[in-house]
C-alpha cells in the first residue's frame, strides 16, 4: 500500500532451535534490512499436547489450578478477559456433556415407550446409545466454531509448567537466550526487539531474564 518495493528472503534454518527470514526495502532512497528470526518450541508443545478423550477433564483441572495459584483472582481484577477465556471451555464443555446426556435420556426413554407399545424386546430401547459413538464429531463442530480444544490444551500446558513438569521449557529458554544475546551483539542493528505471543509472551520474558541475568548490560 506505500508503493514501496519490498523484497523477502526465503525461510531458513539459523539453529536447533531457530528460523528466519530477511526483509529488504529502501524508503527515501535509504536501504532497511529487518531480519526475522523465530525461536521455536513447537516440538515441546506438540510433546505435551493432551489427548481428546482427556481434554474436558483436563479443562476442569487446568481451572482448578488457575484458581489455585491465584491466576483466576488476578485475572478478575487486572484482565477480565482472561478469567472469560479460561472458564470458557469449562463452562462449554459442560453444557455440551449435559445437553447430549439429555438428548441420549430423551431418546431412550421414547425407545422404551416404542418398544413396549410394538411389543419389541426391552434391549431395543437401548439402541440410542449408538450416539455416543458421535460425541466425539459432534464436539469437534463445536471446536471448529469455537476454538476451545486449543484454548484447554494451552490451560493445561500453563498449569503444568507453574508445578515444573516441563523440564524442556527451562533448557530451551536458555537456548533461546543465548540466541537474545548472540543477535544484540551482532553490529549494524538498530534494535533488537523481541515478541511473543499468548504462552510465547512467558517465555520470552523467561529468555529474556536469563539473557539479562548474564549481561545485565544488555540492550
Amino acid at each position: 500500500c506505500t508503493g514501496v518495493p519490498i523484497e523477502v528472503g526465503p525461510l531458513a534454518a539459523r539453529t536447533d532451535v531457530s528460523a528466519g527470514w530477511s526483509v529488504h526495502a529502501a524508503y527515501d532512497g535509504r536501504p532497511v534490512e529487518v531480519d526475522y528470526e523465530c525461536l521455536r518450541w513447537n516440538d515441546i508443545v506438540r510433546a505435551n499436547w493432551s489427548p481428546e478423550p482427556l481434554l474436558f477433564l483436563d479443562a476442569w483441572r487446568s481451572l482448578i489450578a488457575y484458581g489455585r495459584a491465584g491466576i483466576l483472582s488476578l485475572g478478575w481484577r487486572k484482565a477480565k478477559l482472561l478469567v472469560v477465556a479460561s472458564a470458557m471451555p469449562v463452562a462449554v464443555s459442560t453444557l455440551f456433556l449435559a445437553g447430549y446426556s439429555l438428548v441420549l435420556w430423551a431418546m431412550i426413554a421414547a425407545g422404551g415407550a416404542i418398544a413396549a407399545g410394538q411389543g419389541w424386546p426391552a434391549w431395543t430401547a437401548w439402541l440410542p446409545l449408538v450416539l455416543l459413538l458421535g460425541l466425539p464429531f459432534a464436539w469437534r463442530l463445536i471446536d471448529r466454531a469455537l476454538p476451545l480444544n486449543w484454548l484447554i490444551r494451552g490451560m493445561v500446558f500453563v498449569s503444568r509448567a507453574r508445578h515444573g513438569a516441563h523440564a524442556a521449557i527451562e533448557a530451551r529458554c536458555s537456548a533461546f537466550a543465548d540466541r537474545i544475546a548472540a543477535a544484540a551483539a551482532e553490529p549494524g542493528w538498530d534494535e533488537v526487539l523481541i515478541v511473543g505471543h499468548s504462552v510465547g509472551a512467558q517465555l520470552a520474558t523467561r529468555a529474556l531474564g536469563k539473557a539479562l541475568a548474564r549481561d545485565p548490560a544488555l540492550g
